[in-house]
């Protein structure tokens, strides 16, 4: 097949040719029913009037003993089909219509307005005029595409009406066969995902509907709440999603017969699948039986989940949170389950519990269950216990209003009291009272002092020696340098002077003459009048060569006693 070939074809007929067929995936690949068909489902619903040999191949893919009970027709309906093909949500499509109405009307109001204040010089803008185009093409293809739904939704549920008659081998009224379509249809499909769970939910209610022979609602309904209460201990957390998507379904559905006799009386009663077998024989349900069979489902679906709640296993714990979130809206309904579910949840949500999705998940649905019973969800509860509990509720709402009044009064009071003490404070004149005193002011630098710091002079390793030695009379060329006397430190005439005999220790002799050695310690003489101070032994001479330091360390002395002043 060349590629322009294939880039003008629809996309079902790409897909229709890379997909093998609906026995090799059974077959060859090893498929189950369910993944089969998903898989299958588009080519089929692009032309289900050419799958008319489809029945042998259905035939082949479950055990020959489930025949007795159902048929290969039933098999194909239910999974041949989506959602799409059996719900129209007509009001979901006219309240986005009208939505997008709302904003026409208004884009086209102010364009009207804009053109007749300044003709020639409209304020409605290129992006408001495009968004007035978005809009309306908007609603035209709504429009098409709900037209396009409502069509194909007809088409389908008049094949599936057509075919209702041979969904079940016998006319009369089988448990088997509503097992049979649980476990091979209903369940397998249901935990595949959440569009295939309202999907069997939808399913179930047009074999009620469409009558169809030796099916019976009364039976499915009781074995679908033997399989919830199997799927909060079974399943995993998506699996149980999807249970609870498909109970709340068909949890609405018996809550409108329950508590609406005369829904009950115009939906279900003189129907066959109002019938139930009592041994062999069929008997019609009324609604006194209904309540009954009602308040049997209601406590078997309560009392799963608090064993549920109350398991030391996790994912039981967790399945039965996202079962009954998905139905709090629809249960419970009995005022009695719904307290034991409240009890049940107090040790769950504590701070104490020791997993903090599991303490998180109980108080979300806690705070779900409270909305739903001031909403009217539980239905049975008794006005005046409900009168009660609300003027309760309401006494504990006013009171902690009160509670918080009395906290902000008092808070108010204690800053009225400190603004009161310090406006009252001595000191300062009118304009400055109510206001907290200023800060000290900084007092600044201290006073320069009268004397100049002394700058300083690294000590030689001479002048070190002498020190150790503690002669005062030797010091007193030291005291008058540092008290800045005659050649001293405070001034700088004669510091260095050419010539002086005081000269670095070490220093290697400046006239070139090879360094001696074994040299002695040198005599070092301060500038002035001082004494001479020797390493060596008094009176001894100075070391020949050139004396004092060298003209790069006379200034770097200069600069650095400089930098100290």
């Amino acid at each position: 097949e060349s590629s322009p070939a294939i880039e003008t074809d629809k996309p079902i007929e790409v897909y229709s040719r890379g997909m093998p067929s609906l026995l090799q995936l059974s077959e060859k690949f090893g498929l189950n029913i369910e993944s089969a068909w998903m898989l299958y489902r588009p080519i089929y619903r692009s032309s289900p009037s050419s799958n008319s040999g489809l029945e042998s191949v259905v035939w082949a893919m479950l055990p020959q003993g489930c025949w007795k009970d159902i048929t290969p027709s039933l098999v194909e309906n239910f999974y041949g089909y989506g959602l799409y093909d059996v719900f129209y949500p007509e009001s979901t499509y006219q309240s986005e219509i009208e939505r997008l109405k709302v904003t026409q009307d208004r884009l086209e109001k102010e364009k009207a307005i804009g053109d007749a204040s300044r003709p020639g010089m409209s304020m409605f803008t290129k992006a408001d005029n495009d968004e007035l185009e978005r809009v309306k093409n908007s609603v035209a293809r709504i429009k098409a595409d709900s037209d396009e739904q409502k069509k194909h939704t007809g088409i389908v549920l008049n094949r599936i009406k057509s075919y209702a008659s041979k969904f079940f081998p016998k006319e009369t009224v089988s448990l088997k066969s509503v097992q049979a379509l649980l476990t091979r249809c209903i369940y397998p499909r249901c935990v595949m995902g959440p569009g295939d769970a309202m999907f069997c939910a939808r399913f179930v209610r047009l074999l009620f509907d469409y009558e169809a022979p030796g099916f019976s609602i009364m039976h499915y309904l009781d074995e679908l709440m033997n399989v919830v209460v199997g799927s909060m201990f079974s399943t995993t957390e998506s699996e149980a999603a999807s249970v609870g998507i498909m109970l709340l379904q068909s949890w609405n559905m018996i809550s409108q017969w329950r508590y609406g006799k005369d829904v009950f009386e115009k939906t279900v009663r003189g129907k066959p699948g109002s019938k139930i077998l009592e041994g062999d024989k069929e008997v019609e349900v009324s609604f006194g039986d209904f309540q009954q069979l009602y308040d049997k489902w209601h406590a078997l679906i309560g009392t799963a989940a608090l064993g549920a709640l109350d398991s030391s296993e996790y994912m039981h714990m967790r399945a039965s949170f996202l079962i009954l979130t998905r139905i709090v809206r629809a249960y419970p309904t009995k005022p009695g389950m719904g307290a034991k579910i409240f009890k049940a949840l107090e040790p769950l949500k504590d701070d104490s519990n020791p997993l903090p999705d599991i303490k998180a998940a109980a108080q979300a649905y806690h705070a779900s269950l409270l909305k739903a019973r001031a909403d009217g969800v539980w239905k049975e509860e008794d006005e005046a216990v409900a009168r009660a509990r609300e003027a309760k509720e309401k006494a504990a709402v006013e009171e902690r209003k009160r509670q918080t009044q009395e906290r902000f009064a008092q808070m108010q009071r204690d800053s009225d009291k400190i603004t009161e003490e310090l406006r009252n404070q001595p000191g300062g004149d009118e304009r400055d009272r109510g206001r907290r005193p200023p800060p000290p002011r900084d007092p600044g630098p201290p006073p320069p002092q009268s004397r100049s710091p002394l700058p300083f002079e690294p000590a030689t390793r001479g002048q070190r020696n002498d020190q150790l030695r503690g002669g005062d009379g030797d010091r007193r060329g030291v005291d008058t340098a540092r008290r800045g006397g005659p050649g001293g430190a405070g001034s700088l005439e004669g510091r260095w002077e050419r010539g002086s005999p005081m000269k670095r220790a070490r220093s290697p002799d400046r006239d070139g003459a090879p360094p001696s050695s074994k040299r002695s310690r040198e005599d070092l003489t301060l500038p002035g009048d001082g004494p001479q101070f020797s390493s060596g032994r008094r009176g001894d001479s100075p070391p020949r060569g050139r004396s004092g330091p060298s003209r790069n360390d006379r200034g770097r002395d200069y600069r650095r006693g400089a930098a100290r002043r």
